[in-house]
């Protein structure tokens, strides 16, 4: 009895001592701004009617049925890589990393330790990580990325192609192994929220028509099933940036691997330099100028125009390539320039100046003299490393080309 007096007058105690707290906290509540400016959080969302969900029973009745027909032979490539975009904007970029590394591209860049592998944060050549943070990338700058690193892109346009030409497409790149469809789509035409997206397809069933979406916004909806004339229908809203349909991208490795040498140069850098260039060759009267223009862009870059892929020791192939690069007429118009690397400046001036939009501003007599030069840039010996400079400057400008706006971008809607 004596135990149980002591304990109900230490619970009176402690009721009377903490009950003019709980008198302030229940009159003086936080107020109602405070309460509203808590962040609203979402967990996934419920797939509309019109997708199945993978794991569905449906979904696994398809999947079985797309295998045995042979249009899921790049599931499994895909599923070993699969990833989630590591921003709400890098839809694009997660489905380009997870499409390289099932693809088997090597970027020829460190990764983490001694290991070179593709990560999200990797693909910035088009613009940086940051802009694209804000406002996603659009088709036109997912091609470029594509080819920047080592992948044949060919894009198409929804609203130039029709529901059998994508359907032909679908095919073709569930069918076989090396070549890999990503979508950019209308999330809202599928009747899920946001609008703009990207994604990778995965296979199709051709009895039912469905096509399997491998949804990079894992966070939001898993991957599902879709009929390929509603997919085809959720290419057609317009892009708001672009002002055209949205539509896919062919993907396939390279015949020719990349290179050990890139470009340090994305779409804004290329198309100032572009523009300074489009102003100044008219004026030029030799060779030796064009090349003077060269040098001082690499002067006045914060980066070196050309540099090397991967942190390792150069291959006895790669140090044959210098050699012969030395000895080139071209590399003797660098000699004196002051330039970062004369080796890599002849390998800037070839790339820039075999470009036929470029050519097209140089006079006739000046053009004559240049040929001369350009010869050397399709050698044997440089053809290989040329090929892959050459392509990433093409590609930089037709993504400023085709593009409308070229430094706006919006093409990812990432309303939850």
């Amino acid at each position: 009895m004596k135990a149980s007096k002591l304990v109900s007058s230490g619970l009176q105690a402690l009721k009377t001592r903490i009950a003019p707290t709980m008198t302030k906290m229940t009159s003086n509540p936080l107020p109602s701004a405070a309460v509203n400016s808590v962040p609203r959080t979402f967990y996934k969302r419920q797939l509309p009617s019109q997708c199945t969900a993978f794991d569905s029973t449906e979904g696994k009745r398809l999947f079985m049925q797309a295998l045995q027909e042979g249009g899921m032979e790049n599931y499994f490539s895909l599923a070993q890589q699969f990833v989630t975009q590591n921003e709400p904007a890098f839809c694009g970029l997660g489905t380009l990393c997870m499409i390289l590394n099932s693809l088997k591209v090597d970027p020829g860049r460190l990764w983490k330790g001694a290991w070179r592998w593709y990560d999200q944060d990797m693909l910035d050549c088009c613009r940086s990580l940051s802009n694209i943070k804000k406002d996603g990338i659009t088709i036109e700058e997912f091609s470029c990325l594509a080819a920047c690193n080592g992948l044949s892109a060919q894009m198409k346009r929804a609203d130039n192609v029709t529901l059998e030409d994508f359907r032909r497409d679908l095919v073709k790149c569930s069918t076989i192994t090396d070549c890999i469809m990503a979508v950019s789509y209308s999330r809202k035409a599928l009747g899920q929220t946001g609008d703009g997206h990207f994604s990778p397809v995965g296979g199709i069933s051709f009895k039912d028509d469905k096509v399997l979406i491998l949804d990079v916004a894992r966070f939001k909806y898993p991957s599902y099933w879709v009929d390929s004339k509603l997919l085809y229908e959720s290419l057609l809203p317009l892009d708001k940036t672009s002002g055209k349909p949205r539509g896919y991208v062919i993907l396939r490795p390279l015949e020719t691997p990349l290179g050990l040498l890139t470009f340090r140069l994305n779409k804004y850098s290329w198309r100032q330099m572009e523009q300074r260039l489009v102003q100044q060759l008219p004026r030029l009267s030799s060779v030796k100028e064009l090349a003077d223009l060269v040098a001082g862009f690499d002067k006045a870059s914060l980066v070196p125009l050309i540099d090397e892929r991967a942190e390792s020791a150069p291959s006895a192939a790669f140090e044959q390539f210098v050699e012969k690069l030395a000895r080139t007429k071209t590399y003797q118009l660098f000699t004196d320039a002051q330039v970062r690397n004369p080796l890599y400046t002849t390998l800037a001036f070839w790339a820039i100046y075999t470009q036929t939009s470029i050519q097209a501003w140089c006079s006739q007599p000046v053009l004559l003299e240049l040929n001369e030069y350009l010869d050397e840039a399709f050698l044997p010996e440089f053809s290989e490393q040329m090929d892959t400079l050459r392509q990433q400057l093409a590609s930089l400008t037709s993504c400023c080309t085709n593009e409308q706006g070229c430094c706006r971008s919006s093409c990812c809607n990432h309303a939850k």
